[in-house]
């Protein structure tokens, strides 16, 4: 029922998810993928997501791919 006017605003979801990255990372990802007009913020966390993943990992081949995921 709800128009693209009365669409809910996804950054406000994000602290619901504070304690849980892999879940915010896929609810980010999801929003971007159906509504590439999400807000600026909702990019940004997820750069800010993808980062965080790539700076932790050890394993170059996933280091690598990590990489790659931040800068699409």
């Amino acid at each position: 029922q709800n128009g693209e006017g009365n669409r809910a605003n996804p950054e406000e979801f994000i602290p619901i998810f504070a304690n849980n990255p892999t879940e915010l990372k896929t609810f980010l990802e999801y929003m971007i993928r159906e509504h590439s007009d999400s807000p600026q913020g909702v990019y940004d966390t997820l750069l800010e997501l993808r980062l965080q993943n790539w700076a932790h990992e050890m394993d170059p081949q996933v280091k690598s791919q990590l990489h790659d995921d931040a800068i699409s």
